[in-house]
């Protein structure tokens, strides 16, 4: 499904995808799926629409009894996470809900949780996101993440989002978040809804494990950093490349190693692959337990609205 009928078809093309069925309409999607469905199949409709689209298709979903596997994030807010989640729960029919944050299930962050007990007690975590977005150009400033009413507020939402729930895996749920959040900069993106190019914030896991993060979409450098601090080391990752884990020791030396994931599947080249093994395992025999589900990704949100300062989307 897409809004333009000449890219789908080139879409299809690309990947060989020769009885692929077009629509222009997600009504059309739903009721093909229902019909699937209806016949035996097991269905489970993936939706990688614009955020503000999230809701009403895994509600219309929902109504026609049909699984789904939304992109992140779930929804523009946490009350919106909350309507999606609360009305799944309450149907009659078996409808499963997953999101599709993949990282983690990614080989590379696999490693990184299993290489945690290495650190000693873990004490602190630090996050920052430094992006020149202030110098995109106008074209790239239309994009529908700089549109408030479609993305719920600029990149903390995209990026942001993904950081927050690999977080959540790694070190369990975010508690205690709060932050502020501004628009430093005239040049950056999303002028007309005031969108915040700057977010600082602090948050706790477990009570004892404390949190902080800088995301500055307006900065003169990039920088992606992790560090996930304990007694014994330090263990440095970035989010959005496949660089390797580095593990720094507490031996007085400052010695550095690369952490191998090798062993673990390596780069993984479809991203998506290893959780949706996890939700085709759910769907057809409930033999697999799918890390990534709509409880999961509503604690996201709760933690992006707090660390933004609000309530819900509308500011």
């Amino acid at each position: 499904m897409g809004r333009n009928p000449s890219e789908l078809k080139s879409f299809s093309k690309r990947h060989d995808l020769q009885d692929a069925k077009l629509f222009s309409e997600y009504s059309g999607v739903i009721d093909y799926l229902k019909g699937l469905k209806d016949s035996g199949s097991k269905v489970c409709l993936y939706i990688a629409t614009p955020v503000s689209t999230h809701s009403p298709i895994c509600l219309s979903a929902l109504d026609a009894g049909i699984n789904c596997y939304c992109e992140k994030p779930l929804a523009r807010d946490y009350n919106e996470c909350r309507e999606v989640i609360d009305k799944f729960n309450a149907s009659k029919e078996d409808v499963r809900l997953w999101v599709a944050y993949y990282r983690r299930r990614l080989p590379k962050f696999q490693v990184v949780r299993s290489n945690l007990e290495r650190l000693g007690v873990i004490t602190s975590v630090s996050v920052k996101l430094l992006q020149k977005r202030h110098m995109m150009n106008e074209e790239q400033k239309k994009h529908w993440h700089f549109d408030r009413a479609v993305s719920g507020g600029g990149l903390i939402m995209d990026l942001g989002s993904h950081i927050f729930d690999l977080l959540d895996h790694l070190l369990g749920p975010i508690e205690n978040a709060s932050g502020v959040s501004v628009r430093a900069c005239e040049d950056s993106p999303g002028a007309k809804d005031l969108i915040e190019d700057v977010v600082v914030g602090s948050w706790s896991h477990e009570g004892k494990i404390l949190g902080s993060c800088e995301f500055n979409f307006a900065a003169a450098v990039n920088l992606d950093e992790v560090v996930i601090s304990g007694t014994r080391g330090n263990l440095h990752f970035v989010v959005f490349n496949d660089d390797l884990p580095r593990f720094v020791s507490a031996d007085g030396d400052g010695v550095e190693e690369d952490v191998e994931f090798e062993s673990a599947g390596g780069v993984q080249e479809h991203v998506h692959a290893p959780l949706l093994a996890d939700v085709i395992k759910d769907l057809i025999d409930g033999t697999a337990t799918c890390p990534s589900t709509g409880e999961s990704a509503a604690r996201c949100n709760l933690v992006l609205d707090k660390l933004q300062g609000r309530t819900a989307w509308q500011k």
